[in-house]
């Protein structure tokens, strides 16, 4: 239950650390090292983990509050997002292959360029995935959820309860 709002944590390293219930809104984290740490229950907020350093670079996210946090360019190879909620960030041109997004609800979350292969996204609600330019082979969506692909086409979906509306 620690507050780092606004915490200046720059070149700090953080090694096999729980964060439970903790709020990270507006930390500084620039070439912070975070290897082998879990966040759970917590709150993060204007985080810019591309800043982070890259080596050894490892953490979870469990039922968190993740808000307008930038992930972009990043390895995160395999991390799990479990039923957390993700607001306004970005995951472009992120290597998200075999990553855990399970249970989640998303808002507004931009996936360019990303690489989602294999990436579990069961029970997720609300991504909006431009299958044109992400690379999703063998990644785990349920339906109906997983129709929101469709809004990227110029289509129209007719099924026989709508009287081709």
């Amino acid at each position: 239950s620690c507050n780092y709002t606004t915490a200046n944590l720059s070149n700090s390293k953080y090694v096999n650390c729980i964060f439970d219930k903790c709020n990270f809104s507006n930390t500084d984290f620039e070439k912070a090292r975070i290897y082998d740490c879990r966040f759970l229950d917590s709150k993060i907020i204007g985080a810019h983990f591309f800043k982070l350093e890259k080596t050894l670079l490892s953490f979870t996210f469990e039922n968190c509050i993740i808000d307008t946090c930038n992930f972009s360019d990043m390895n995160l190879k395999g991390f799990s997002f479990n039923k957390s909620t993700i607001k306004r960030s970005d995951f472009t041109a992120a290597n998200l292959k075999d990553s855990s997004f399970q249970d989640v609800t998303f808002e507004k979350t931009t996936f360019h360029h990303s690489v989602l292969t294999n990436a579990n996204f069961l029970n997720a609600k609300n991504y909006l995935i431009d299958p044109r330019n992400n690379t999703i082979k063998d990644a785990k969506f349920n339906a109906p959820d997983v129709y929101s692909f469709l809004n990227f086409f110029e289509i129209k979906i007719i099924d026989e309860y709508s009287n081709g509306n």
